[in-house]
């Protein structure tokens, strides 16, 4: 375990922890192969370890960049358990809820998308990984082609608000309220039918 950190620079987050917590992770990051940031590494680029519970911290997280590297605690303690190595894994990220979720996006324009599927990978979504998953279709439309093949094909279809709510929760929300139904955003003509 000792090399699980790879000798990372690790900090972790002043508004996520008490002093008791940070002690307690602080040896733990000590202990398998992390080094705390000090005066002697403080402009290396390092590891943050945040607590993905902590509304404000939530917050930031939602306006990541590719240069900023952090971790949900429990994400890192889940890693010193399974003895699973940063290569293994993508940062940054918050939690591990969407690790077995294949997540595929239709009727969304470029930014919008962009910024749901940051959320996803905060929450442990990967792309383009080949073992077996659920496959979602996070719709904005019912009425693409994408979205018929999905419903054709049995693929679960669901509302971008799925993702928003499981992110603001931290936790995997059952999928029903979330689901389209047979009927939903279609417009219904009848004719030849009296009106009583």
């Amino acid at each position: 375990n000792t090399m699980l950190l790879d000798g990372k620079i690790v900090v972790l987050d002043n508004n996520s922890f008490d002093k008791n917590q940070a002690n307690e992770l602080k040896k733990l990051i000590v202990a398998n192969g992390g080094t705390l940031r000090n005066s002697n590494n403080s402009n290396k680029p390092c590891l943050i370890v945040v607590d993905n519970l902590n509304p404000k911290v939530m917050h930031v997280c939602k306006n990541w960049t590719s240069e900023e590297l952090f971790i949900g605690h429990h994400c890192l303690l889940e890693m010193i358990e399974n003895n699973t190595r940063f290569n293994d894994i993508q940062l940054p990220v918050l939690s591990f809820i969407f690790r077995d979720i294949k997540i595929s996006f239709t009727g969304f324009k470029r930014d919008e998308k962009s910024v749901l599927c940051n959320l996803a990978k905060l929450l442990g979504f990967v792309e383009n990984i080949s073992k077996k998953q659920q496959n979602y279709l996070i719709a904005n439309t019912t009425h693409s082609m994408k979205y018929k093949s999905a419903v054709t094909n049995g693929i679960v279809t669901l509302k971008k608000s799925w993702i928003l709510d499981c992110y603001e929760r931290q936790t995997l929300l059952p999928i029903d309220n979330y689901m389209y139904k047979p009927l939903e955003n279609c417009r219904v003509c009848t004719t030849g039918v009296m009106d009583q």
